[in-house]
């Protein structure tokens, strides 16, 4: 189809369709875009303007982001290694590792408080995929409405991530959760309850592979399915099976989760120092 837009039908082009049909539709663009220049050809159709990538700030996003797998990775060496160290002329502290618990705690909370923070503001979808200035450390809080129109994977009964739709466009909504199996019980008990539904959601839109926002809470007017109790009438027979709706509430705990174990470790380097144990 982009041969066609571009007029180019000639061998070479065909060809070119074939092997680039991996890539993505924005990468096909630009090749043919690329090709229709160099053969001479109008194009007709222009490529966007690239927003210049933002640098600023990047080095800080690093360290916070970095600073606490190097402190798990320095305690892990300790662990393994650390009693051979000696035999290699390296001498260390004898509180050295409950230096580093204590570091490691300090930095994952201070990375989870740059991940996590900001007062929920209304937006719009259109208004969220403008924003060039979020990452996946910097992100924005965010309040959003619209309908749930199915999942992130349909082929998938067990996705917990979800589409949401409002009159400007669609939105990855994504539920991360630091407890074992937490995104597939939300998938298997409530994730399918929302599709159809109408949602309001807080969240912290970030850029990553691509747009999404990363769920705080989900509240919605779903449908349950449940017996009827009234008598036998008319109208219908005891024991049959109806529907009724009810607001459902779900809620990702992933940044306290991830507080209270930064906590611990922090509290246990302490106790460390302290000689408590």
């Amino acid at each position: 189809m982009l041969a066609k837009i571009f007029g180019l039908e000639n061998r070479s082009m065909r060809f070119a369709t074939r092997s680039l049909s991996l890539l993505s539709s924005a990468m096909r663009f630009r090749v043919f875009h690329r090709e229709a220049e160099v053969e001479g050809i109008n194009a007709g159709h222009s490529l966007p303007e690239v927003a210049p990538v933002r640098t600023k700030g990047f080095p800080v996003e690093f360290c916070v982001r970095t600073a606490p797998l190097l402190c798990g990775i320095l305690f892990c060496t300790w662990m393994l290694a650390g009693r051979d160290l000696p035999h290699f002329g390296i001498a260390l502290s004898d509180h050295f590792a409950a230096w580093v618990l204590v570091a490691l705690g300090a930095t994952w909370a201070a990375r989870i408080a740059f991940r996590y923070h900001g007062d929920f503001r209304a937006a719009q979808v259109r208004d969220l995929e403008e924003d060039q200035s979020v990452s996946q450390m910097r992100p924005r809080a965010v309040e959003i409405e619209g309908e749930i129109v199915g999942n992130s994977r349909p082929e998938s009964r067990l996705s917990p991530d979800l589409m949401l739709q409002d009159e400007t466009g669609q939105m990855l909504l994504f539920y991360r959760s630091s407890i074992p199996l937490g995104r597939q019980f939300f998938a298997f008990h409530s994730a399918d309850r929302f599709i159809g539904s109408y949602v309001k959601v807080r969240g912290w839109y970030r850029r990553g592979a691509q747009p999404y926002i990363e769920i705080s809470q989900i509240e919605g007017c779903v449908g349950k399915l449940v017996e009827d109790s009234d008598p036998i009438s008319l109208f219908g027979k005891k024991g049959e099976r109806r529907l009724h709706y009810e607001i459902l509430v779900e809620r990702s705990y992933s940044k306290w989760v991830q507080l209270q174990i930064s906590a611990a470790f922090a509290a246990a380097g302490i106790i460390w120092l302290l000689g408590i144990y």
